[in-house]
């Protein structure tokens, strides 16, 4: 049996429903997002995009950074906070993981 994030979506993946509707209706970052989603079809560059986002925002490039307001930062946050509300044993980083970003690249590009 294929792992959820390998295979298609089965709408079982709450991580994967929880960043597909936030990004899909966040107006900072959908555009970005949208962006890298377009340069491949696994979702892959989104996903470092995200990752870079929500864990590791001083790897951003500068532009990025300083277009951050601090709403902006509340908001990430609380995506990342939210990502591991579902499972109290699930870190949101292991949460992170367990994204189908096909999936969400696809409802990106729809």
């Amino acid at each position: 049996m294929a792992r959820q994030t390998d295979g298609p979506y089965d709408g079982q993946n709450w991580p994967t429903h929880h960043l597909a509707l936030w990004i899909a209706n966040d107006g900072t970052f959908t555009d970005t997002a949208s962006n890298y989603a377009k340069l491949d079809e696994n979702g892959e560059e989104l996903r470092k995009y995200m990752q870079r986002l929500l864990f590791d925002r001083s790897s951003l490039a500068e532009p990025e950074q300083r277009r951050l307001t601090r709403d902006d930062v509340r908001t990430l946050n609380m995506v990342t906070g939210d990502l591991a509300q579902d499972d109290e044993n699930l870190s949101a980083r292991k949460a992170f993981d367990k994204v189908n970003w096909r999936h969400v690249r696809e409802e990106l590009l729809t």
